[in-house]
């Protein structure tokens, strides 16, 4: 049988996890972007990896994204504290931020 863990703890470990991975998914978006513009067109391969790095860190936001709405969404029909969610890459990436 599972334990169970209060809301707000569950909410509050999303909104990290959100946070921790946008970090990342920014920085392997960025760099494969730079990568791509450094290499030269007869490096068609690369490209192909390059792109397909870049289309799967879009997703990964994509998801991140959703689930963060869908937490704003909870918690408003709740009445209890909402968030407000940048897009994925404003500001390399910014986090999710609280407001009360």
């Amino acid at each position: 049988m599972m334990n169970s863990v209060p809301a707000h703890d569950a909410e509050d470990l999303l909104v990290k996890l959100i946070h921790e991975l946008r970090q990342p998914l920014s920085t392997i978006e960025n760099s494969a972007y730079y990568t791509q513009m450094l290499l030269p067109p007869e490096q068609a391969r690369a490209h192909a990896q390059l792109r397909i790095m870049e289309q799967q860190a879009e997703g990964a936001a994509s998801l991140l994204s959703a689930a963060s709405a869908e937490l704003a969404r909870l918690r408003a029909l709740r009445g209890q504290e909402t968030l407000r969610v940048a897009p994925f890459g404003a500001s390399n990436g910014a986090a999710t931020a609280r407001e009360r």
